[in-house]
């Protein structure tokens, strides 16, 4: 059994009660910390660079763009970077149309680049820079792993110098862009030539600073920038596309309400969207939430559920629950599961017959009787709810037959 505990803003790690060192503990290849939320309390990291290999431990995949600010745009900006980086990997853009069917989005989109402002003076681009760029990038590396030969370096120049022209040309038009890239993922037919040279030299021009992410945009029946997408929309795109340019084998991902902005069918399918997509990464998930839809949609042979509530020390208790809450109704899980009464919840109802048939009988099925009080005394109810009546003279019975 592992335990951590925190004394003085300290870790302190636990194998069998006995104290060892973190080397000691089995940690997974890489922590995901997933959130919606604007006050998240995930440890905030700037996300990796586009060059990275993927190789850092912990990745934040919130939308905080800063330790303590969310700038509107810049979750357009990871979308369009992130797919870029996985241009050429099948599995990638496979899992990625998946997403965009879910969410009932045509597999086009269009990818948006600009030049980065330190690389343009008042004329248009500065090519003195972008020399400086690849020289730094170039530097003290053979020749095999240099990011630009120089025999192609015209290459890059006369792509720029043709985005350039044509920018100048459509530059009233609104929504313009230096670079954009119409995307179509087709699992049964492979990019043709030009667009994949194009998105190799967008990809290198990137890396090397030229190039920033301006956004990326979806298509329903029109195209629209994810920033006018629904709330909802926005949400599964930005978390699910995220996870899945990070996630590596035996990955950690946490995941903070997810429910937040979902529409009730989306959270319901939204366990069986991770399952989907994630279902070879041999990843885990510890999913935070308050929705019963998600509850429901756990099946026993790949999911447990952990309630954690408060005791009356203040103290945090947890209990493991071993019900099968797949295809359960909503009231089944706010009964069962977050300990909530409703005004007409059948389960209730069913449990008070049960035990006021058998208290009325005098039974001495005291275990039955003492396994409804524990479910009735965890719902949250007020003081002046009648039931506190039922639940002491359930317990005013069970005294009597102590």
């Amino acid at each position: 059994m592992h335990d951590i505990t925190i004394k003085e803003d300290k870790m302190v790690f636990l194998i069998n009660e006995n104290k060892v060192s973190i080397k000691e503990v089995l940690l997974p290849n890489k922590l995901l910390a997933c959130s919606f939320t604007v006050d998240d309390k995930f440890t905030f990291k700037s996300y990796s660079e586009l060059d990275d290999d993927n190789n850092e431990f912990y990745e934040y995949l919130g939308i905080k763009s800063a330790s303590n600010a969310v700038h509107v745009g810049a979750a357009s900006k990871k979308l369009a970077l992130n797919i870029i980086k996985y241009k050429d990997d099948i599995m990638f853009l496979d899992k990625l149309h998946k997403i965009l069917y879910f969410l009932g989005l045509s597999p086009i989109f269009k990818l948006k680049f600009r030049i980065n402002n330190d690389m343009c003076n008042a004329s248009g681009i500065n090519w003195e820079e972008i020399n400086k760029s690849i020289e730094k990038k170039n530097k003290n590396k053979n020749e095999a792993d240099r990011l630009i030969q120089d025999e192609d370096k015209n290459v890059y120049y006369d792509y720029l110098k043709k985005k350039e022209r044509e920018y100048i040309a459509e530059r009233n038009s609104p929504n313009s862009s230096l670079i954009e890239i119409n995307y179509e993922i087709n699992s049964e037919e492979p990019l043709i030539d030009t667009l994949k040279e194009e998105l190799e030299i967008v990809y290198i021009l990137i890396k090397l600073k030229v190039l920033v992410a301006q956004g990326i945009e979806f298509k329903k029946k029109e195209f629209f920038r994810v920033e006018l997408a629904s709330s909802g929309e926005n949400h599964m795109l930005f978390e699910m596309i995220n996870i899945l340019s990070y996630v590596k084998e035996n990955s950690l991902i946490l995941i903070d309400e997810p429910e937040i902005s979902l529409h009730p069918n989306w959270q319901y399918k939204y366990v069986e969207l991770l399952n989907d997509i994630f279902n070879n990464s041999s990843c885990h998930f510890i999913i935070a939430t308050h929705s019963h839809f998600i509850i429901s949609d756990l099946k026993p042979d790949s999911s447990s559920i952990l309630s954690l509530t408060y005791n009356d020390q203040g103290s945090i208790q947890t209990e493991l629950h071993d019900e099968k809450t797949y295809g359960w109704s909503a009231e089944d899980v706010l009964y069962n599961i977050f300990r909530m009464k409703t005004v007409r919840n059948h389960f209730i109802e069913q449990d008070l017959r049960k035990v006021l048939g058998l208290i009325s009988a005098k039974s001495k099925e005291f275990s039955e009787i003492k396994r409804i009080l524990v479910k009735l005394e965890k719902l949250s109810i007020k003081s002046e709810d009648p039931l506190n009546l039922i639940i002491d003279e359930i317990k005013e019975y069970l005294g009597e037959n102590d």
